[in-house]
């Protein structure tokens, strides 16, 4: 259901990888795109208002997910640096448990309050 709905998607050369760690770039793809589902299915339209100024992530400027940091740190926090602290996003470490709970969390409430 979650590909049909291009929630989850696999890499560019047509593979999906499905037992490789998610990093938490990639988990961040994933969760705007399950809210801007998450509008679509309730009839909304899917554009992500910014909910709090976007934070601006070390490192991160040239990177292929930028844009989505920037977005998903407007969207209720979504998107925050490692361990909370600094500037730093860590984009291609793994997505720990306790960030993709969390991140997860902050998707789910934005999403409902509006």
């Amino acid at each position: 259901m979650a590909r049909e709905n291009k929630i989850v998607s696999g890499y560019q050369d047509g593979t999906f990888k499905p037992t490789q760690s998610v990093t938490r770039a990639e988990l961040m793809a994933v969760l705007r795109r399950a809210a801007e589902f998450g509008f679509s299915a309730r009839g909304m339209n899917r554009d992500l208002v910014a909910q709090e100024p976007s934070k601006t992530f070390s490192g991160t400027q040239k990177y292929w997910a930028a844009a989505i940091f920037a977005q998903m740190s407007s969207y209720c926090s979504v998107a925050s640096a490692l361990n909370e602290i600094g500037d730093r996003f860590a984009f291609d470490d793994s997505a720990k448990r306790n960030y993709a709970a969390a991140a997860t969390w902050r998707m789910l409430k934005c999403v409902k309050a509006e």
